[in-house]
């Protein structure tokens, strides 16, 4: 059972200079019971947005490369503390808008300064979750590019019921160019079945 004090993480959030809100109960053990900036897993949408903020910000490219049963919504204005957007991944048809990833992001054009910040976010992470299992500093080619000249470096923490991460994504700079794709750090959490689709699709 993962035990979290809200002590440490009030220290967690001083250390980051983020809003992260990362948060739980004393005896919390499952990644719905984390939120990021207010927003909860497994919640619809809507108790965060209205139908038209929602269907005006979707993605419906944001997986182009799977069978596209799921869709982002990215959206950038609001209060979202140090964060610029805030992601959320939905099932495409799911009338209920139910969320099964969140993640904030910050834009870089530094990606040097993108890895610097991960690491200092992640080793605080890395005090909270000691027991849970780590992939750490992994390199992956972004499926959406067919080039395999973009990819993320990412360090993700493997909890009940799913995962917190911390990616950094460098974009080639075709992508850039051609779709307005600029480098960024993503602090998120997943569920577990989203955690299994996305495998399907990069492996």
């Amino acid at each position: 059972m993962m035990l979290i004090n809200n002590y440490f993480i009030k220290i967690f959030l001083a250390i980051l200079f983020l809003v992260f809100n990362f948060q739980t109960s004393i005896n919390a053990d499952d990644i719905k019971e984390f939120e990021i900036e207010g927003f909860n897993l497994g919640v619809s949408l809507l108790e965060y947005f209205n139908k038209n903020e929602i269907e005006n910000n979707i993605d419906y490219d944001s997986y182009a490369y799977t069978d596209q049963k799921y869709v982002q919504v990215n959206i950038y204005e609001g209060n979202f503390g140090d964060y610029e957007v805030m992601q959320f991944t939905i099932k495409k048809n799911d009338k209920k808008y139910i969320i099964h990833s969140i993640a904030g992001g910050i834009f870089y054009s530094n990606f040097d300064k993108c890895l610097k910040k991960q690491k200092k976010i992640s080793n605080e992470i890395l005090k909270l979750f000691t027991n849970a299992d780590k992939l750490l500093n992994k390199k992956g080619i972004m499926p959406g590019d067919k080039s395999g000249e973009s990819y993320a470096i990412s360090d993700v923490y493997f909890i009940n019921g799913g995962s917190v991460s911390v990616r950094c994504f460098n974009w080639s700079e075709k992508l850039t160019r051609e779709k307005n794709w600029t480098d960024n750090l993503r602090v998120g959490i997943r569920t577990d079945e989203f955690n299994d689709w996305g495998v399907s699709f990069n492996n």
